[in-house]
């Protein structure tokens, strides 16, 4: 306990004065131990969340890696066995959100407390998002024949 702060029975009416002389109020704020000074009770010691720590930072990367991994061998093999490019090329596209969000994910965890960084990640998974959103409605467009067949739909025509 603080021998700043022993508690004493005493009489209401008895008015307690203390004076505490600085060096000593100076010497407990500056001491070691990790309990926080008794004198100011709204100092507390600071513990970082869990994303701030080495556990989380190595799961991330491990998982990063996985995901990397892969990732890069489904493209390898749409690659390996380009036998339809008109579809294929568009899924390797699309497959190229894995590696981006996964390295944005992970730096945004390693620079979490840095904000000046972040707006760079994000900016750049933010156009590839629109990037892949543009080649799964061109993907889905061709899969469904192109602009004659759907407008053949629309009209009632049959389809040839």
């Amino acid at each position: 306990m603080n021998k700043f702060l022993k508690s004493t029975a005493r009489p209401l009416t008895e008015v307690v004065t203390a004076t505490i002389p600085p060096q000593e109020i100076l010497a407990e704020m500056t001491s070691t131990s990790t309990v926080a000074p008794t004198i100011f009770p709204f100092i507390q010691p600071v513990h970082p969340i869990f994303l701030q720590t080495k556990t989380a930072q190595g799961l991330a990367s491990a998982f990063v890696g996985a995901a990397l991994f892969l990732t890069c061998q489904q493209i390898y093999m749409h690659l390996k066995w380009y036998t339809n490019p008109a579809e294929q090329r568009w899924i390797i596209r699309i497959l190229f959100i894995v590696p981006i969000y996964a390295l944005h994910s992970l730096v945004s965890l390693l620079f979490f407390n840095n904000e000046n960084y972040y707006i760079y990640f994000f900016t750049i998974r933010d156009c590839y998002e629109a990037f892949v959103i543009y080649s799964f409605l061109s993907l889905c467009y061709e899969y469904l024949g192109g602009e004659g067949n759907i407008m053949s739909e629309i009209r009632g025509k049959p389809i040839k």
